[in-house]
């Protein structure tokens, strides 16, 4: 039995040093980068003619308060991000107040 067990172990550990070199190896898809310049500096020449003039459209969230049904509508802020108005949102609710995000 402990002749089966030692073979077996020299038989594994024979195995594994066997697959290290192969796990060194290179991606054959892909090889290893040999270039000593950038390509990607060079293709500006290929944007489109409207690049540059495209501008996103700003969109402003202006949130709204007031006390009670008859008070009329007081504006607490305004703010580019729809997550920041909405933080005011909840907080103004929470202390008791009518608000809208508009």
């Amino acid at each position: 039995m402990f002749r089966k067990l030692v073979t077996t172990a020299i038989l594994g550990l024979g195995g594994l040093t066997a697959l290290a070199p192969a796990a060194q190896a290179h991606d054959p898809v892909r090889p290893p980068y040999r270039h000593g310049h950038h390509h990607h500096r060079h293709h500006h020449h290929h944007r489109p003619w409207w690049y540059g003039t495209y501008r996103p459209r700003v969109v402003i969230h202006d949130v709204y308060y007031r006390g009670c049904d008859r008070d009329p509508w007081i504006r607490y802020g305004s703010y580019d991000c729809y997550d920041d108005a909405y933080r005011v949102l909840v907080s103004l609710r929470h202390r008791g107040f009518a608000v809208v995000i508009r």
